[in-house]
């Protein structure tokens, strides 16, 4: 048994992976499937257990002026907790040094990592998602249905400036198992940004996979890649989820 977004799920037996693609879904079907991808979607975070995980990430910086070549601009090791139905990440090194003592610069100008926050922000009914069946696609021996998505800027994602916070829309696509309407990959691309913006362009992928975890199997988030384009720079942070475990007691704060 599989349990996410509060729901116990059985896992069903994979589509055959061999000849063609199955066929696509209806427009009544595709209604259909997406209102089930969106109870999961909304109630994915209520049904997890509290746990916690280290975030190893690598973050790169291609084109500045006086570094034109790719740079590895620092690996990052942050703790991330999961209590109270809340997500929480500290910074614990950066390059091997404690964050405290190191000056090394990184970013993360939205929360678009925090697994949780991303569905909620694709599916809440304000939001006003427009999607599309985009096609099926092969991951991991599945067949995975995907859908397209894009939201107006009206609705769209405060995103974090040096000079203050814009609002910016996005599109992208979700990626779901038709057995159990899990959510299992999302990307994410920003539209619509201001043209005296210092960003010209956010990117985010995010997969999720299985896990067990006290004593269960959960759905729970394997990795991410976000990109920044600036007018100067490129930046690209990766990261991936290990060492998961079921710690209740764990919050950690700023």
């Amino acid at each position: 048994m599989l349990r996410g977004g509060g729901w116990w799920i059985a896992i069903a037996a994979a589509l055959p992976l061999t000849g063609a693609s199955p066929r696509p879904p209806d427009s009544a079907e595709q209604r259909a499937d997406l209102v089930a991808i969106a109870a999961y979607a909304l109630n994915y975070a209520k049904g997890l257990p509290d746990f916690s995980c280290r975030l190893e990430s690598k973050q790169y910086v291609v084109g500045r002026p006086d570094n034109p070549a790719t740079d590895v601009g620092g690996v990052i090791e942050e703790m991330f907790a999961f209590a109270g139905n809340e997500e929480s990440y500290q910074v614990i090194q950066i390059n091997n040094k404690l964050a405290a003592d190191s000056h090394h610069p990184t970013f993360d100008p939205l929360p678009w990592k925090q697994f949780g926050t991303v569905l909620k922000g694709i599916f809440d009914p304000h939001t006003g998602t427009n999607f599309h069946w985009d096609r099926w696609v092969q991951r991991q021996k599945r067949w995975l249905w995907v859908f397209d998505f894009s939201v107006a800027r009206s609705n769209g994602y405060p995103v974090v400036e040096s000079k203050g916070t814009l609002v910016v829309g996005y599109k992208g696509l979700v990626f779901a198992d038709p057995q159990t309407k899990a959510v299992m990959r999302i990307e994410l691309e920003s539209v619509d940004i201001p043209s005296d913006s210092e960003y010209r362009r956010i990117k985010l992928a995010l997969d999720y996979q299985p896990m067990h975890l006290g004593g269960r199997d959960w759905i729970l988030p394997a990795h991410y890649l976000q990109s920044l384009s600036e007018e100067q720079a490129d930046i690209t942070k990766e990261g991936s989820y290990q060492g998961c475990s079921a710690r209740p007691s764990i919050l950690l704060r700023p």
